[in-house]
Order: C-alpha cells, then structure tokens, then sequence
C-alpha cells in the first residue's frame, strides 16, 4: 500500500499543488519507495459552488480594492457599501473579477519560477477537496487556518489525538495513524510559521513562498520519516 504525503490549503491552486510537486521530487531523491505525494484544498466545493460566504470573499476584495488596476473608482463605494451591509449578491461579480485577474497573474508566476526548479510539467491539473485520507502517512498545510480545517475533519470521522504539542499532532482511528501539521511549524520548530496565500499580492511576494516551500517541503518529509520510526 503507498502512504502519502498530502499537502494542503484552501483553493489546491496555488500552494499545495507547489508542495506537492516539491515532495514527490524530494521522496524520489531519497530513494523512500512506498511513500506518493497528493494535494487538495479544505474549501474545494465551496468555491466551485460559486457560493461563497462574505467571509471568504472579503480578503480577495479588500486585497484587490488596495491595488489600482481592478475595480475603478466609482466602484469602490459600491464594494464598501455591500461589504458593510454582507451582501453577498453586490459582492461576488467583484470577487470574481479579482479572482480572475490574481489567477491569471499567478499562474504566469508559477510557470516562470518552477520553470526555473525543473517542475512546471509536474504540476497537478485539476482540484480535489480535502477529505478524511485513509491512506495518508502525513497532512501538511500550508497555514494554520487549514490545519484547523483538517483537524476537524478527521476528528469528524472518529479519529482521536494520541500525541500533540503546538507544533503537530498524531491522530489514530483504528489501525490508522496520520501526523497533522503546519508545514512551516512542523520544519522549522516554530509554532507561527506558516506559507500565507500571496493571491493577488504580486510576484515578489509569491517567488518568496516558493522560496520557503522548497526549503521547508524536504525538511519536513524527512522528519515525519524519522519520527515514524
């Protein structure tokens, strides 16, 4: 049976397909026959529904109101006036055009800097929604909000913490024992490292995660491999 490495975050678009890509090179080099990588995003469904609650909304739209080559002026009242009120039906055109505009943006990103890593054909096509993974060695996510996600979910399906501090946690259902954790708490020991999303916040910023998710991906496995045994 191969065990899997899964990486996580919210869209499985821009982070954990990355530290996906990342682990599977990385299992290869060392040679840990037995073990795979997958990813997948915590609110997969949620926003393929096209549905979206004001709360997931409103970063993406706050983020893109603070540039000037999204929304024009005069829409920037509108955008208030339906954030203040929680109108959910004001605000999705305008998350949509900004998702849009970032998603474009990023996937150039993403295409120039793996290019330079040697992975950009490796990436995943397609998102699959986080769910209970019977047969996941460890869960990796790319920030705490998702590791929270994560979390409950398995502890949904009856899997009970058998050891933990702030930094990760084993959990056990049956014959089944996973590690959960924040990818950069878990490499680097400290509990407030994490890879934000950079969605909409420039090149800059998103060439400094990938940064971080190459150095911290391999530390990571390595660790989970030696603490299992």
């Amino acid at each position: 049976m191969t065990l899997y490495f899964e990486s996580v975050c919210t869209g499985n678009d821009h982070r954990s397909p990355i530290i996906e890509v990342i682990t599977r090179r990385h299992l290869g080099n060392i040679n840990a026959s037995g073990y795979d990588a997958c990813s997948s995003g915590t609110l997969v469904d949620i926003i393929g529904s096209g549905v979206l609650p004001v709360d997931i909304m409103t970063p993406i739209i706050v983020r893109a109101s603070a540039r000037d080559d999204v929304y024009g002026a005069g829409e920037i009242d509108i955008i208030r006036q339906g954030l203040r009120a929680g109108d959910v039906d004001t605000l999705t055109p305008y998350f949509n055009r900004a998702v849009a505009m970032f998603t474009s943006e990023e996937n150039g990103f993403r295409e120039r800097h793996l290019l330079n890593l040697g992975l950009n054909s490796q990436v995943k096509i397609g998102k699959d929604q986080t769910a209970v993974n019977p047969n996941a060695f460890a869960v990796f996510s790319a920030d705490h909000a998702n590791n929270r996600r994560v979390r409950e979910m398995y502890a949904g399906k009856g899997y009970e913490l058998v050891s933990g501090n702030c930094i990760s946690a084993v959990l056990v259902n049956g014959d089944h024992e996973v590690r959960v954790a924040v990818l950069g708490a878990y490499a680097t020991n400290d509990p407030s490292s994490e890879i934000t999303s950079t969605f909409g916040m420039g090149e800059g910023n998103y060439k400094a995660i990938i940064r971080l998710i190459s150095e911290w991906t391999p530390i990571a496995i390595d660790r989970a491999l030696r603490e299992s045994f």
